[in-house]
């Protein structure tokens, strides 16, 4: 043999006949003789055991030995562990293959993590590379495609309400979307897909989460605030807890105190009436005590919803921005 007589499916091995000067040979699998393989040396390229006869000129013959050929199957890939859709805004998940402790390759993969929220909308492939105990060596690719998400717009309908009051709340419908709504400090009626009717409850703040699914499945969500019963003035400030917050609307600048804190400082964030988060900032109580400046001359014209957490509590005051 010229080579290893051992191999993985797809190679081969060349069998030679010894010596090669005889006029005839005939070469034979397995004690059947193989068709056309009448030369002095052959290509093997399945498993079973080979030997060659050969004929001399003046009719005298002879049998070699049998070598024997192992061919070893490759791998058969299946992956286990891969979906063929995921959505853009889709997070890290792990993939999977059998047989496992192969290596996956492709857009967005680090060893068997994938992000899809790294690619954009379109087709990609994933390949998966594998060498079993036999040192055969396989790979195989996995089409998968990255689904747009859905974008919820705008919320219709009143963020100042009345408490004890309903009223009806409607996001611009998309296609083929279903939408899921609930409220915290209010209750949900009647509710048709894009449209819902909330009844409020106490005085304070409320919160409306809207949840959109598209025809992929793929998922958005919202939040928006909503003010209960709260009267805000031009030159009125908002009290909540022991948290104040003055001018309330503003259109430039407010200040944010808070005399009674007990902490060293206090969290607070502010977030637009879509959920965004504008502000974030942890503030020393001393600034606090005294009254902190915040710069809002660059904010949207809406309500905003201003949380400052400090000694385990939240407290939550609803902002206007002119």
């Amino acid at each position: 043999a010229i080579g290893n007589t051992s191999f993985c499916a797809g190679g081969s091995v060349f069998l030679n006949a010894n010596p090669t000067n005889y006029p005839t040979y005939q070469w034979k699998l397995n004690g059947v003789n193989i068709s056309s393989a009448t030369a002095p040396v052959i290509n093997a390229s399945l498993p079973g055991n080979y030997s060659v006869s050969a004929t001399d000129s003046v009719g005298c013959s002879a049998t070699s030995t049998v070598t024997q050929v192992t061919v070893a199957p490759q791998p058969q890939i299946v992956f286990t562990g891969v979906a063929g859709d995921y959505c853009e805004n889709g997070d890290t998940v792990l993939i999977f293959a059998s047989p496992s402790g192969g290596n996956f390759n492709g857009p967005a993969v680090s060893n068997n993590v994938f992000i899809p929220n790294q690619l954009n909308t379109g087709t990609y492939q994933l390949k998966y590379t594998v060498t079993d105990t036999n040192g055969c060596t396989d790979s195989a690719n996995k089409r998968v495609d990255i689904r747009p998400a859905p974008q919820i717009g705008g919320l219709l309908g009143p963020t100042m309400v009345q408490p004890g009051n309903s009223y009806t709340y409607a996001i611009n419908a998309t296609n083929g979307s279903q939408y899921f709504w609930s409220a915290t400090n209010g209750v949900i009626g009647s509710t048709t897909n894009n449209l819902s009717n909330i009844t409020w409850g106490t005085a304070g703040t409320g919160e409306i989460q809207v949840v959109e699914s598209n025809f992929f499945g793929c998922l958005d969500t919202a939040k928006f605030f909503i003010s209960i019963g709260i009267q805000i003035g031009t030159e009125e400030f908002v009290k909540t807890s022991e948290v104040k917050v003055y001018p309330n609307p503003a259109e430039d600048q407010i200040n944010l105190v808070f005399e009674t804190i007990k902490s060293n400082n206090g969290i607070v964030n502010v977030y637009a009436n879509n959920g965004r988060l504008v502000f974030n900032k942890t503030i020393n109580a001393s600034q606090l005590i005294n009254g902190y400046s915040l710069d809002v001359s660059t904010w949207s014209s809406g309500i905003y919803l201003i949380t400052l957490q400090s000694d385990d509590i939240i407290h939550k005051i609803p902002l206007v921005i002119r």
